[in-house]
């Protein structure tokens, strides 16, 4: 797969740092996490970005973010470099002014949701590699939608819980419903990923999977 120059941490370091509220969206508490779609050319540069799912407000910053983003590492296929369409989320959170730093138990409370900006985001055990080669060996193409032809795209979001587990998968971007069931199923299946981590303790993050259905040329 691409890769930011610097790895995960860095892609979400440079968010954090270009990433710039926009002020009609803060003035009206508009939140939440733009999903976006890019493709990084052979020669790392990008282009043809999309929003996968959009929040009225904040969409044009999140295509802003993109489009001044540096060269990435090109993706290899087959040996070869090639262009490869990446999936991206990015989180639109308004800070809470406090009187004093909360605690970890108090930001996460009983029941916290998942974590967006982390200090080291969530690993699949082996690496991006791994996680590839993961879906390539369990990811069954539905013999029906094959039949008729049905290829598309299924994005699914999930949450990577405290012990690794990924957790509550939904799609965000769905294509058949045989194309989300087989998604969701591989999802759920999983082995334990290496947890978030804030402040040296084990958090739960939200992750995106893309699932790219294609029909093979006869």
């Amino acid at each position: 797969m691409p890769e930011f120059p610097g790895g995960a941490k860095e892609l979400f370091n440079y968010i954090n740092e270009t990433l710039q509220y926009p002020e009609n969206a803060a003035g009206n508490n508009i939140q939440g996490q733009v999903v976006t779609s890019f493709i990084v050319q052979k020669d790392g540069s990008i282009k043809d970005i999309k929003i996968v799912r959009g929040i009225k407000g904040l969409n044009s910053e999140a295509i802003r973010i993109i489009s001044k983003m540096p060269k990435w590492i090109p993706g290899v296929h087959q040996g070869e470099v090639a262009a490869v369409r990446y999936t991206l989320p990015i989180e639109f959170k308004l800070k809470i002014v406090r009187k004093h730093h909360p605690t970890m138990k108090q930001v996460m409370g009983t029941n916290p949701e998942a974590w967006d900006k982390v200090e080291t985001m969530a690993q699949y055990p082996g690496g991006a590699a791994a996680l590839t080669l993961f879906f390539r060996e369990n990811v069954n193409y539905p013999s029906k939608a094959l039949k008729e032809k049905i290829e598309g795209r299924v994005i699914v979001e999930a949450i990577i819980d405290e012990k690794g587990k990924v957790v509550e998968p939904k799609v965000i971007q769905s294509v058949h419903p045989l194309l989300d069931k087989e998604a969701l199923r591989v999802t759920k299946i999983m082995p334990r990923w290496k947890p978030g981590m804030v402040d040296g303790k084990a958090i739960r993050t939200r992750y995106t999977f893309p699932f790219s259905f294609k029909v093979p040329k006869e």
